[in-house]
């Protein structure tokens, strides 16, 4: 990695897909999974949208991290639980 900042706006998503099975094949979900991705920063991040209904998430919707509580994270990319509509 050659530079870290903080990104002080939501991303949005630019892909997404919702599954109703685990890596396993076991069914489970569904659970939305979505590309997001931020201005001005090049690449993404793959993660699970935290989504009451999979028909609720929209191309270029706006999302924020759901971290975890200050004191559990780590500084790794499970620190973030998943994204929600800004």
């Amino acid at each position: 990695m050659k530079e870290t900042r903080t990104l002080e706006e939501p991303g949005y998503v630019y892909s997404y897909t919702t599954v109703n099975r685990n890596r396993t094949g076991e069914p489970n979900g569904p659970v939305t999974l979505a590309l997001i991705r931020f201005e001005g920063v090049k690449g993404g991040i793959v993660h699970k949208l935290d989504t009451k209904e999979p028909g609720e998430v929209t191309f270029g919707m706006k999302v924020v991290p759901i971290l975890k509580e200050a004191a559990e994270r780590t500084g790794a990319l499970t620190d973030i639980r998943a994204f929600k509509a800004e």
